[in-house]
């Protein structure tokens, strides 16, 4: 548990987060948070030791938070080396557009995804479909840090973006493949353009707190696009 608890939306509660419960009154893992159709309301499952704790709240009600759950942030700090040291295939450092984090996991790509959440929508890492050679190598993304995680047998790449712009661009790379003709980087900018006045990408995913993944550096990419893809 974090030592100060902070107060959050409801609505913007992910799966695995760990927030304040009112009704065991105590704090508790989010097991689900869902819009209720219709209404300003949502519904947040809260974990507990006998089965299943169901709060319906406000969207915009205060809920004290004590922990996000598993995210980006989390992955560097526990799995990735400083800036300027090496990890397995990769270094980190600073790149243009986004800070790269290189790390190292043991066990296979089953046992990550498992570990970081992603099986089941509604967290803060979601699985990218078309992720490369599956289990062996893939890419996952973290909407709400603008954050995308390369795995390749066992070599970890974490990419912060700076801006939601860098994110749009490199998620609809990693989507759509590369910019190797004029109608595909023209098809790019009008993805990019709407994607960051809608605040949404094709496929559901949204920005600021709902969004995207990142382009793909030579030294940094494994998966199905294959390096520099950009």
């Amino acid at each position: 548990m974090d030592k100060e608890a902070t107060p959050v939306r409801a609505g913007d509660l992910r799966r695995t987060d760990v927030a304040w419960s009112r009704g065991l009154g105590r704090f508790a893992v989010v097991a689900d948070a869902r819009a209720l159709p219709g209404t300003a309301a949502v519904e947040i499952t809260f974990l507990d030791e006998e089965g299943e704790e169901r709060e319906r709240l406000g969207a915009d009600e205060d809920v004290l938070l004590g922990r996000r759950g598993v995210n980006a942030e989390r992955v560097i700090a526990r799995l990735c080396v400083a800036e300027g040291e090496t990890a397995g295939a990769w270094r980190s450092g600073r790149r243009a557009d986004h800070s790269f984090h290189a790390g190292f996991v043991l066990g296979d790509g089953y046992e990550l995804v498992a570990a970081l959440g992603a099986w089941t929508p509604g967290g803060h890492i979601r699985l990218l479909p078309d992720g490369g050679e599956w289990p062996y190598s893939f890419s996952l993304a973290d909407d709400v840090g603008r954050a995308m995680i390369d795995y390749c047998e066992g070599d970890l790449g974490v990419r912060v973006f700076d801006e939601p712009e860098g994110y749009v661009r490199a998620l609809d790379i990693y989507a759509r493949g590369p910019l190797a003709t004029p109608a595909r980087r023209a098809e790019h900018e009008r993805e990019v353009a709407r994607a960051l006045r809608t605040g949404s990408f094709a496929g559901g995913v949204g920005l600021g707190g709902r969004g995207a993944a990142p382009d793909r550096d030579a030294e940094e990419a494994p998966g199905a696009r294959g390096p520099g893809a950009a």
